[in-house]
């Protein structure tokens, strides 16, 4: 099932996909997603000061982010997209896009129902 969301045209052909895209978003971070809670390990979330930590912690696949988030999730994404291999860089925009659209018409982010 693809991971899509509710503005942009970021898309990832399976959650697996998905899951692998955080875990190089996390360590472009300087974080380590497996380390954290809801991932295998035992780190708690309220630790992490980096503003990229909701959208790595988002559930899928009924998660989303609340509306202060929006802006700051987005931002912190478009700075780490360098960071990013290439293969993941124009997803990156694309999702961020979507969180400052979203951010914008200060509408609901979050994932839509894939196919």
């Amino acid at each position: 099932m693809r991971v899509r969301f509710t503005h942009g045209a970021a898309e990832w052909p399976t959650h697996t996909r998905f899951h692998a895209f955080r875990v190089r978003l996390a360590s472009a971070a300087g974080l380590d997603l497996e380390s954290m809670e809801g991932f295998g390990g035992s780190e708690r979330w309220r630790s992490v000061r980096d503003a990229i930590a909701p959208l790595l912690e988002l559930s899928e696949p009924d998660g989303e982010l609340a509306p202060l988030l929006y802006a700051p999730v987005g931002r912190r994404l478009r700075e780490l997209i360098p960071a990013l291999p290439e293969g993941d860089q124009a997803s990156a925009v694309e999702l961020a896009n979507g969180l400052m659209q979203a951010a914008h018409e200060r509408r609901r982010f979050g994932f839509r129902p894939g196919d």
